[in-house]
């Protein structure tokens, strides 16, 4: 594994979930409620609805890229990862931020004090795709088409979710892409992408989003 990236936010304990069924993420002291809420805050998310992001204001932050945090730090919630591989099933639930972009902050408000499958977060500013193999989830900023392409390429295979704001990401092999329409957030999922890797999406995740399959021309397609 490569040295990890620096933090971006201080993870806190781990607060397993119950021995026999599904783990439930919950921060300390109970601060993620239960998965029936938490997608219900997802699609308020993704709809624009009265989302406001702790210590930002207007003009520092945009209210887009606050839903965009929201959505990313709730997906986790809604995926399934392949379970029983080395040094994913234990330690901390590292997402990785690639590119330089303000969502880095805003994830870390969000998920400050927070834990998933009873493991607690570790947000880390990743130096370069060979890094981000090793988060459970990436999130790819910037714009630039082939550079995303690129980076898929180098995590086809790994059980990591690939998440991005850029155009047309999900078709470019990508898993999960934001598409913000009329200041609302969209998903576009390729659930082919996330099956190559192991992982598979919440049905209910399934339903609220658009589904869309890799180009043909895609090399992480084949």
């Amino acid at each position: 594994m490569n040295p990890p990236g620096p933090p971006i936010s201080t993870p806190t304990r781990s607060v397993p979930g119950p021995d026999g069924g599904p783990r439930r993420s919950r921060g300390a002291g109970g601060a993620w409620p239960g998965r029936t809420v938490v997608f219900i805050s997802l699609v308020c998310a993704l709809i624009g609805v009265g989302f406001r992001v702790a210590g930002q204001t207007p003009a520092r932050q945009s209210r887009e890229q606050a839903l965009k945090a929201v959505s990313v730090a709730k997906l986790p919630l809604f995926v399934n990862w392949p379970p029983g591989i080395p040094g994913r099933t234990n330690g901390p639930f590292v997402i990785g931020v690639l590119g330089n972009d303000p969502i880095g902050e805003l994830l870390a408000t969000e998920l400050k004090d927070k834990v998933i499958e009873g493991r607690p977060v570790r947000l880390i500013a990743c130096r370069d795709a060979r890094e981000a193999a090793d988060c459970q989830l990436v999130f790819i900023a910037g714009s630039d088409p082939k550079a995303a392409r690129d980076i898929c390429r180098h995590l086809a295979g790994s059980p990591a979710l690939t998440v991005s704001d850029g155009a047309g990401f999900a078709k470019q092999g990508g898993m999960v892409g934001l598409v913000v329409v009329r200041r609302k957030v969209r998903l576009e999922l390729n659930p082919e992408a996330a099956q190559q890797a192991g992982l598979r999406f919440d049905p209910n995740l399934l339903q609220m989003a658009e589904l869309i399959h890799s180009s043909p021309a895609d090399p992480s397609s084949r």
